[in-house]
């Protein structure tokens, strides 16, 4: 009699393990056949694995100490005291280039009475309160802006686009930029995306809004440049380190040759 309970309870707790067995065997084929029809037809409130995946940062940024990075917005971009760089068209005139030009470029003295000055201007820029726009207000519209509003200050000023390109020479952003020429006959590069951090929780020192130490990769005080000519996308035509810079008279004039920036359109 003793064995046969034991029997018995010994049988139960074995009948139960593999009812539960079988039990959750059955729940497991029906998730899995779930789950392959899911793969199949995905339903809509369930976001496939592929989907899910975080989209690659596009906006190239670089500070005013020269470094850059990749950030997945514009104002990621501000947030690191930047420029966004990746922001005009291929440039599409394909006719021969002229010969390059060497211009002396300025040392940018902040005892400089011209520079002072140009500081001054700068700083009462309306492109202060400007924001950086992908579709509406880009690089090339800061360019634009502040080259007609040295102009009309009377500052000799010009427009140039810089082309980038990376170390297996394939481009790696198209920029613009503002020139200015002193009466002596050197240049100052302007990037006009800085001035809005003039004095903004000292994000920028006055001589940071100035590219020329930037952009003189061999420091010999002069810039290679394409000056109001014909210009072609090719590494041959590198004229600072990775970069091919291209001078123009205006936004215009630089249309003219190829250029095209559409939100000066709108």
């Amino acid at each position: 009699m003793l064995f046969c309970k034991r029997l018995n309870k010994k049988g139960f707790v074995s009948l139960f393990f593999i009812f539960s067995f079988v039990l959750l065997s059955v729940f497991a084929d029906q998730d899995l056949e779930r789950r392959k029809m899911l793969f199949i037809f995905p339903s809509d409130d369930i976001i496939p694995f592929y989907d899910a995946l975080p989209p690659s940062p596009e906006v190239y940024c670089c500070n005013t100490d020269g470094s850059c990075s990749y950030f997945y917005s514009t104002q990621e971009c501000t947030n690191f005291g930047g420029a966004v760089m990746n922001c005009l068209g291929k440039q599409s005139n394909q006719q021969a280039p002229t010969p390059k030009e060497n211009l002396p470029a300025d040392e940018i003295n902040k005892s400089d009475q011209f520079i002072k000055d140009l500081i001054i201007a700068l700083k009462a820029s309306p492109l202060r309160y400007k924001v950086y726009d992908s579709d509406n207000y880009n690089c090339a519209n800061f360019a634009h802006d502040l080259e007609q509003y040295l102009a009309n200050l009377s500052y000799n000023t010009t427009f140039t686009s810089v082309i980038e390109y990376d170390a297996q020479n394939k481009i790696k952003s198209r920029h613009s930029i503002t020139d200015v020429h002193k009466p002596n006959g050197k240049i100052i590069f302007i990037e006009p995306q800085f001035i809005k951090y003039f004095d903004t929780f000292n994000m920028i020192q006055d001589e940071q809004v100035f590219l020329n130490y930037a952009l003189d990769v061999n420091h010999d005080d002069q810039f290679t440049v394409h000056n109001r000519q014909n210009i072609v996308e090719d590494p041959v035509e590198k004229t600072e380190g990775n970069k091919q810079l291209n001078i123009y008279k205006n936004s215009t004039e630089a249309e003219k040759f190829g250029f095209y920036f559409p939100s000066l359109h709108e």
